[in-house]
């Protein structure tokens, strides 16, 4: 391809890469903020049922099926082999140990 043999052609690649990446970089922070307020605001929402016992595996349920979701952006490994998913384990699940006046 001629594509390739001149430098502005080059440049121009170079760019559109660099633009792509930029645009990867935002999707990929947004969706991963938004799936972390979800999360907190589930168990914000979940405190208020009276049994708690009951529905501590229905908790512990959406907290992994929601956190699985960041698998694609952690090139197939699981989200707990991350230093930072136990920060968030921790963060989510302090609220359901702070009693409800």
């Amino acid at each position: 391809f001629s594509i390739y043999k001149d430098v502005n052609s080059k440049a121009y690649l170079l760019r559109l890469s660099s633009f792509l990446i930029y645009i990867y970089t935002i999707v990929h922070l947004i969706y991963f903020f938004s799936i972390q307020f979800l999360t907190v605001v589930l168990f914000w929402f979940m405190r208020f049922f009276k049994s708690f016992s009951q529905n501590f595996f229905i908790q512990v349920f959406f907290f992994l099926l929601i956190n699985n979701n960041f698998l694609w952006s952690f090139k197939n490994r699981s989200c707990f082999t991350q230093k930072k998913s136990y920060v968030r384990f921790i963060r989510n699940i302090l609220p359901l140990l702070i009693p409800i006046p």
